[in-house]
């Protein structure tokens, strides 16, 4: 079933930023396209990912505008493997430019090159660019451990969203393979044990926290968690649960607009406050995107955060911002493909003894929590042993 088809209006937004983008491509070149000067200087290979999957998109509309495009970036995105760049890098200005390897970045390629081999298997080195994202998908499998996924090489931390993203990875890397092949199998297990752990750390106000040891909440991570739970939900598992569930994450982000503007100054952790790409992953909400009214809101407050030049801007900075533009497109992306699935029906039920089980295991999760942070800060003041953080296998 097609949901939510009224969107052809709103798909200018995501046209006007590939349209600039493709004016830069022309005039200057694909390694213009990395640019962030904005933040620290460092390369953003997600500039490069996301821009992939909207090129893919808006091909299928537009036949062979963005082709030349298309192919461009995925034999980028080839070549950078080859040459070990798929890189993470620090988000301030202290950061190095050495960067290092992470799920983030990973699963933004990961997701345009098995999305545009979907779409155009013709590419002369599809074969191998195949084999790079199985080789890939089967490392983040095998650091993958009850649902959490090592974040990067230098954080260890079961941080949510992260894992999601793994479990994303997963799932464009599916449309490439047999459903009875047993890398299927794996990888749809995997999904499904990421989403279940994701879900035992909605708190008791349906929030999420960025990361399993930490009670602290910031609202853009929280989009961002809510918004992949319910993609993968419904374009994959199909739990009615899951769904009900995740509907309280949905009110209880709405709960924090104030007007047409996140109210930032209530969240616990302020990471990346104002970042435009809370509004694009909050489409991806169930509770926010089957509402006309809510969803048009956030249509609206895209398009206000979108400069002439057709990038994004923060809602405290109004300077044009590459690599946040690159989330908020990327966000946007997944939204529509999840228009344009043709899936199976959730039907709208639950188990009030499901909720009860799962209510009881977030308190054990608390519990632990707590228990694992007095340790920490006990330890600290007997001696600083670098223990401020967890090691992801518990």
């Amino acid at each position: 079933m097609k949901i939510i088809n009224d969107i052809e209006n709103e798909q200018s937004i995501l046209l006007k930023y590939l349209d600039a983008n493709l004016a830069t491509f022309h005039s200057y070149g694909v390694l213009e396209l990395y640019k962030d000067t904005f933040h620290n200087g460092n390369p953003r290979i997600e500039n490069i990912a996301s821009l992939l999957c909207v090129a893919v998109h808006y091909n299928t509309i537009h036949m062979d505008k963005y082709l030349e495009l298309i192919f461009t970036l995925i034999d980028e995105l080839y070549q950078s493997y080859l040459k070990g760049e798929w890189l993470e890098f620090g988000y301030n200005r202290h950061d190095d430019s050495t960067g290092y390897k992470g799920t983030v970045t990973t699963g933004f390629i990961i997701v345009a090159l098995s999305y545009a081999l979907h779409n155009h298997p013709e590419h002369q080195d599809s074969t191998e660019i195949k084999k790079i994202i199985f080789k890939t998908c089967d490392d983040l499998f095998m650091n993958e451990n009850g649902g959490k996924v090592i974040k990067a090489d230098i954080n260890r931390n079961n941080v949510i969203n992260t894992n999601l993203m793994a479990a994303l990875s997963f799932y464009f890397a599916t449309l490439l393979l047999n459903p009875n092949s047993n890398r299927h199998t794996q990888y749809t297990c995997a999904i499904k044990r990421i989403v279940r752990e994701s879900i035992c750390h909605q708190n008791f106000s349906g929030l999420y926290p960025y990361q399993s040891d930490s009670p602290r909440v910031s609202f853009l991570y929280h989009s961002m968690v809510t918004g992949l739970i319910d993609f993968l939900n419904k374009n994959l598992i199909l739990d009615p649960f899951i769904s009900y569930v995740n509907r309280f994450s949905g009110l209880s982000f709405f709960k924090k607009f104030k007007g047409t503007i996140i109210d930032w100054e209530l969240e616990t952790l302020s990471d990346k406050s104002g970042a435009p790409w809370i509004y694009s992953w909050a489409l991806n909400i169930d509770f926010m995107s089957e509402s006309p009214k809510r969803r048009h809101l956030l249509f609206n407050i895209l398009k206000d955060r979108q400069n002439e030049d057709g990038f994004f801007h923060s809602d405290f900075d109004k300077r044009s911002d590459p690599f946040y533009s690159a989330w908020v497109s990327f966000s946007f992306f997944l939204y529509l493909f999840s228009c344009n699935q043709v899936r199976g029906y959730i039907p709208a039920k639950y188990s009030l003894v499901k909720l009860v089980i799962l209510k009881f295991l977030y308190f054990i999760i608390v519990l632990k929590m707590y228990k694992s942070f007095a340790y920490r800060k006990f330890m600290n003041q007997v001696l600083n042993c670098g223990m401020s953080t967890t090691s992801w296998r518990e």
